[in-house]
């Protein structure tokens, strides 16, 4: 027989030899993550967490020993004034300012209506106003003006009535709430 024919029948009746291919390569590659993955746990779990406690205790150490440099009179006098500025500061918090509605009544003002008389309610925020102007005219301008605003949410006139060339007249103005605090 010529050789090549033996080659060729050797060939096909040999045992088969398994090829390597994605699965063997997908599960060594999937061992060296889990291998990496233990590596960086135990390195955080026996090296920086005990580094990170050590740090802790010494901050906490510091801090023990400067509270022992503070008399407990001193702690106390600081806690009572601590105290007292958040007392202050919630007090603060809603307190009804009037620099705020004050400037928005000088500016829906017309120029020939002058107030006599002013009296605020924060629980209502209502401004109850006393005023005179030359007619009634002037009068309905304000009263626009009032209406117009985006301050104003409503407001009433309760008594206008002419008296000697002057409209005296009285009028409640409900505000919005932002007028009223700080």
């Amino acid at each position: 027989m010529p050789p090549y024919q033996q080659n060729n029948l050797s060939q096909q009746f040999s045992p088969e030899q398994p090829t390597t291919g994605w699965p063997v390569r997908l599960f060594v590659f999937s061992l060296a993550l889990l291998a990496i993955a233990l590596v960086i746990y135990a390195g955080l779990l026996f090296g920086y967490k005990p580094y990170l406690e050590k740090q802790i205790a010494d901050t906490d150490d510091k801090i023990n020993k400067l509270a022992q440099t503070i008399s407990k009179e001193n702690q106390e006098q600081l806690l009572r004034f601590y105290s007292q500025v958040l007392n202050l500061k919630n007090i603060l918090d809603k307190h009804v300012i009037a620099s705020k509605f004050l400037p928005f009544l000088q500016k829906v003002t017309n120029k020939k209506v002058f107030f006599t008389r002013m009296t605020a309610t924060s629980q209502e925020r209502t401004i109850a106003l006393d005023g005179q102007t030359d007619s009634y005219e002037t009068l309905a301008q304000q009263l626009q003006a009032f209406k117009e605003s985006k301050e104003v949410e409503r407001y009433i006139i309760t008594d206008s009535q002419l008296n000697e060339n002057r409209v005296a007249f009285k009028v409640q103005v409900v505000l919005m709430p932002s007028l009223f605090k700080l």
